[in-house]
């Protein structure tokens, strides 16, 4: 995210809470550390999160190849979508927020915003998506900023496969592989 002039609105809350989340087992020192600057000036860029969450099931023996979640920007023109990729991930990494493919990318009103997971299942057993513990994770996090205001809903759900595809339920043409 550029530096000058971004900041998370927090004026009408009372307290804030944040969480840090590392990946170490604590052995070793730890001198690492969060700088948070507050101020009463106006800042003319709003930053924002996005959650894309997808849920659905993996069938035994599936013949998806790579383990990858994506998410997409997509624009509609004269009944012809075009995609353009927001940012990609292994799902089996930490749960962090995505790079973004193209730091200029615009997401205007009207756009859709996409994620896709692919993932193997090599076992006989049917494996479910979704935030349970023994589920299969499929989340796309992106931070982003806004020169207006941000996301007020800024979690996106679909129930993908089996019951849920993108070029039937939301109708969606020229899908990437």
């Amino acid at each position: 995210m550029p530096k000058p002039q971004i900041g998370f609105d927090g004026l009408n809350e009372k307290h804030n809470a944040h969480h840090v989340h590392y990946n170490e087992d604590g052995v070793e020192e730890d001198e690492s550390g969060v700088v948070i600057r507050f101020t009463d000036s106006p800042i003319s860029k709003e930053a924002g999160t996005m959650l894309l969450v997808t849920g659905g099931t993996i069938p035994p023996f599936s013949t998806e190849t790579g383990v990858d979640v994506s998410g997409w920007i997509v624009h509609e023109k004269d009944g012809v979508d075009s995609w353009t990729e927001l940012g990609r991930r292994n799902p089996q990494l930490p749960q962090i927020f995505v790079p973004i493919s193209n730091s200029s990318m615009v997401i205007r009103k009207g756009d859709i915003v996409t994620a896709r997971c692919i993932m193997v299942n090599d076992s006989p057993s049917l494996i479910s998506v979704g935030s349970r513990g023994d589920d299969e994770m499929c989340n796309l996090y992106v931070m982003y900023w806004s020169e207006g205001s941000t996301l007020k809903d800024n979690t996106c759900f679909s129930p993908g496969p089996p019951n849920y595809y993108w070029s039937s339920e939301a109708q969606l043409n020229h899908i990437p592989n």
